[in-house]
């Protein structure tokens, strides 16, 4: 039976990544059997190319003779293959395509690495100096390098408003903007609202009024709740519910978080 191979270029650069992951891969499938107890094997090379440092991943599927009984699928073509042949080249051909995206990409990460900046970040009323790629988003900037994890990533497309805070008093998903674009703000997170020991009313309201329950979306929460008081769009609940239509709780405390947002407002006149 002519025997099925799969291709997929890799960097030379990878080669001990791709070597390592044949190596385990052939581990596994040595361990395979037909239902007749016949091993079947395969066989694997990998060759590189002088022109262009390119790499041909080849898994070559290589079948022991089988009983006549064995279980057969036919298609069009010529090919005769059993169906637990097919399957188990399937597996060896999707796993062969596999180990080419991550060792690509950790290669070209490392031979084109991006170009890092210098800049300072002035958060909660403190000026912090980071050194990061241009591309690093201000919710990354804050979680990742500054440890201020109190700011949620949720879908990191500007959804659900988990990551909401306060730059220059006006509230923006972080998720959206990138570090280097705010570098003259004054950016205020959830860990800048309280006094020392003293949480901010609005954290205080979101205890009393039950507006939290898995917790993860109410800093977020809180962030836009002390922004639409202070913004004037909390006259109503019906008001407030529409300018906090971008924060998502899916927990669905909505009713708890108009109650917290109404009493903070009520209490400031």
């Amino acid at each position: 039976m002519p025997s099925k191979a799969v291709q997929s270029d890799v960097s030379s650069r990878a080669f001990l990544r791709v070597q390592d992951g044949l190596n385990d891969l052939h581990a596994a499938l040595s361990l395979y059997k037909s239902s007749e107890g016949q091993l079947t094997d395969y066989s694997f090379r990998l060759t590189f190319t002088n022109s262009n440092s390119k790499g041909v991943l080849m898994a070559q599927h290589v079948p022991s003779e089988r009983s006549e009984t064995d279980e057969r699928v036919s298609g069009p073509s010529t090919l005769d293959v059993s169906r637990r042949t097919f399957l188990a080249g399937t597996a060896i051909a999707g796993a062969a395509l596999g180990l080419r995206p991550a060792a690509a990409q950790n290669v070209a990460e490392q031979e084109n690495p991006a170009e890092l900046v210098d800049l300072k970040l002035r958060v909660n009323g403190v000026t912090r100096s980071l050194r990061l790629e241009p591309r690093v988003s201000l919710l990354d900037a804050l979680r990742e390098h500054l440890g201020l994890t109190g700011t949620k990533k949720g879908c990191n497309q500007g959804a659900c408003g988990a990551c909401t805070v306060h730059v220059n008093g006006a509230r923006i998903n972080s998720c959206l903007a990138l570090a280097i674009m705010h570098q003259q703000d004054d950016i205020t997170t959830i860990e800048g609202l309280a006094q020392g020991e003293a949480l901010h009313p609005m954290q205080q309201a979101f205890i009393d009024h039950e507006g939290l329950q898995c917790g993860y979306c109410t800093p977020g929460q809180i962030m836009s709740g002390v922004a639409c008081v202070r913004e004037g769009h909390a006259q109503s609940d019906a008001q407030t519910r529409e300018w906090m239509s971008g924060n998502v709780c899916r927990c669905g405390c909505y009713n708890g978080i108009v109650e917290a947002v109404r009493s903070v407002r009520e209490a400031q006149g």
